[in-house]
């Protein structure tokens, strides 16, 4: 379903290139940009690992 398609979006290539945006928000307020600032901060995270 739609759950999994964002979580598809969301996985990182590699250890280098990671995506973020409302689409990629599969854990709160997706399609919005309170969505898009937390798939930011979840990107920023994983990139920091």
């Amino acid at each position: 379903g739609t759950a999994a398609a964002r979580l598809a979006l969301a996985a990182p290539e590699g250890e280098a290139l990671f995506f973020a945006g409302e689409a990629t928000a599969h854990e709160t307020n997706p399609q919005t940009v309170h969505g898009a600032l937390a798939s930011g901060e979840r990107a920023a995270h994983e990139l920091l690992r």
